[in-house]
């Protein structure tokens, strides 16, 4: 099986993190995916979805938020994971609607505490 993991990652937290996953996942093959970037994959060659990013103020990044509610899921089965420093607010809620209004199935959910880095919060 093919996946693809679609991330933003200001700092390398949540990049980190999923190169993690893909180091403890057996039997899937995962790519990346940095939404920042212009070289967008095709979505076809991919069978399982994950979409990865930091937490913004309580909530997903806004950039990430536009780029799952700008592609079709076509009842795939996708996964949604944020990294945070003090708190997640409602970050996997936002994601997880997100995701299911572009037509992914939503599989798991999941918030990572990872070492704070907002400077004014060391």
């Amino acid at each position: 099986m093919k996946g693809l993991i679609c991330y933003f990652s200001t700092t390398g937290n949540t990049k980190l993190a999923c190169e993690h996953i893909n180091s403890k996942i057996d039997k899937i093959e995962f790519d990346y995916y940095d939404i920042t970037s212009s070289n967008e994959p095709n979505f076809s060659d991919y069978e399982l979805f994950g979409f990865a990013t930091f937490t913004d103020y309580f909530e997903p990044g806004k950039l990430m938020v536009r780029y799952m509610e700008s592609i079709k899921g076509d009842g795939k089965p996708a996964f949604v994971f944020n990294t945070y420093g003090q708190m997640s607010g409602n970050t996997l809620g936002s994601m997880a609607r997100a995701i299911k209004e572009s037509g992914f199935k939503l599989i798991e959910a999941y918030s990572l505490h990872v070492p704070e880095n907002y400077p004014p919060l060391i």
